[in-house]
């Protein structure tokens, strides 16, 4: 294993384990504030607690179950601009709704746009520290411009 190999694999660990609780806490903010019309401080308090916890119980299973394998599709399929990345996040994040829905036997249609948020900022963060686009061979997105 060389040295581009072991800062890959590297990159990739923390990519899957740093995302999931700012992710998480930046969306039970928005949640806070915008549902209760309360002041940031007390939103912030908020998402720092039950934000942690979301993200252990929720965010990095759904991290290890769809966006790793979500991961490496986009690899193989040489999609590793940010804006695939973006879309899967979001795509994950509704997923992840569907079978908190499916184990808990009530649909959580409120939060489908919020889970939707969390996915994205889920996958943007995580492609800002694996950066697949500079891997050699993949769709940057910039298609002639």
């Amino acid at each position: 294993m060389g040295v581009s190999a072991i800062s890959r694999t590297l990159k990739l660990a923390l990519a899957l384990l740093v995302p999931p609780t700012p992710a998480m806490m930046l969306g039970v903010a928005a949640f806070v504030v915008v549902g209760n019309n309360t002041n940031l401080y007390e939103a912030t308090r908020v998402a720092a607690g039950f934000g942690l916890i979301a993200s252990i119980m929720v965010g990095f299973p759904a991290m290890a179950l769809l966006g790793l394998p979500g991961h490496a599709v986009l690899l193989q399929l040489r999609k590793t601009a940010f804006w695939h990345y973006a879309f899967f996040g979001a795509l994950a994040g509704i997923v992840t709704v569907f079978a908190l829905s499916a184990m808990d036997g009530r649909f959580y249609r409120e939060l489908l746009v919020l889970a939707a948020f969390i996915g994205l900022a889920n996958a943007a963060l995580f492609w800002l520290i694996r950066r697949p686009d500079r891997d050699a061979g993949g769709d940057t997105g910039d298609h002639g411009a």
